[in-house]
């Protein structure tokens, strides 16, 4: 018996299957309005546009499901990776931060974010060293550092022990 009504113990489980079925589940599932029909149709379109090379169109269905679902790491994470694609690579670190604000385990955010860095960090040695122009102290220790960064770089031309050059790394 709950609370004087002794139906309830025996229907209880009867009604969380039909509060399932029917989807009414909890007061956050759906702040904007959108059913898991839709989002599941918007992830698939944003997945189809991302693949497809439609990046805009991928980061503007992004940009409905984190709000959406602002939890959801692997949103942001994804709409990182099309930022990329656009060459908006600070836009593209903020997604990445938000998937590991979400996910402070996920790989992938790691691993593209340490790239876009990498990347960010070789780009402002090469400008400090055009515009040292009357600083050739710093000017050389740019250029060194923006040279020693690229050799390390994941996009180097090396080859592997079988002498094959490895496939190009970046954003996944």
């Amino acid at each position: 018996m709950v609370m004087g009504f002794p139906l309830m113990d025996r229907w209880t489980p009867v009604l969380a299957v039909a509060a399932v079925l029917c989807g009414c589940t909890g007061p956050s599932a759906h702040r904007h309005g959108i059913d898991i029909n839709s989002q599941l149709a918007i992830q698939k379109h944003a997945e189809d546009a991302y693949k497809s090379g439609r990046y805009a169109d991928a980061i503007a269905d992004y940009r409905v499901l984190t709000a959406d679902m602002p939890k959801n790491a692997d949103y942001w994470y994804r709409m990182g990776n099309a930022l990329v694609r656009m060459d908006k690579p600070d836009d593209a670190v903020l997604a990445y931060q938000a998937a590991l604000l979400r996910n402070p385990e996920h790989a992938g955010a790691w691993h593209n974010l340490a790239i876009v860095r990498l990347r960010q960090s070789i780009a402002a040695l090469e400008q400090t060293s055009n515009m040292a122009k009357d600083d050739a102290r710093l000017r050389e220790s740019s250029m060194v550092l923006a040279k020693a960064l690229r050799d390390l770089s994941v996009e180097r031309a090396a080859t592997d022990e079988t002498g094959a050059a490895p496939a190009k790394a970046g954003p996944l």
